[in-house]
């Protein structure tokens, strides 16, 4: 079982915006082909003990994040210095990636490991 989020991208070079994992494949994110349509949800899973980190490689970006809810608590996402958010079950919370600069995303019952050697940067 996992958390579930939706993303879509709204402004700016949302091409160029990608969703790396610490256990999934990396992404990027894809725009709207024309600016009249509305701007596409995509549906991601995040585990437990899954970090997710939103880039904006280069030029920014409006990112909108939506918490779909699950059984591992709310959604926390870390937007630089000190700002944490906690984004609750069904609310939406817009993001503008600035360029070179990360968002991480992780679940509130993340549990780190304790074994020899791990390394979980948070």
């Amino acid at each position: 079982m996992a958390n579930g989020i939706k993303l879509r991208g709204l402004v700016g070079d949302v091409d160029r915006v990608s969703v790396q994992s610490s256990e999934d494949s990396s992404y990027l994110m894809t725009r709207r082909r024309f600016n009249f349509l509305p701007a596409q949800w995509s549906q991601v899973s995040i585990a437990r003990d899954e970090l997710k980190v939103l880039k904006c490689n280069d030029g920014t970006a409006v990112v909108e994040i939506k918490h779909l809810g699950g059984p591992h608590g709310d959604l926390l996402l870390d937007y630089g210095g000190e700002r944490r958010y906690r984004i609750r079950d069904g609310q939406v919370l817009r993001v503008q990636l600035e360029r070179n600069k990360a968002v991480f995303l992780r679940c509130q019952d993340l549990q780190f490991s304790k074994s020899r050697g791990a390394h979980f940067l948070a």
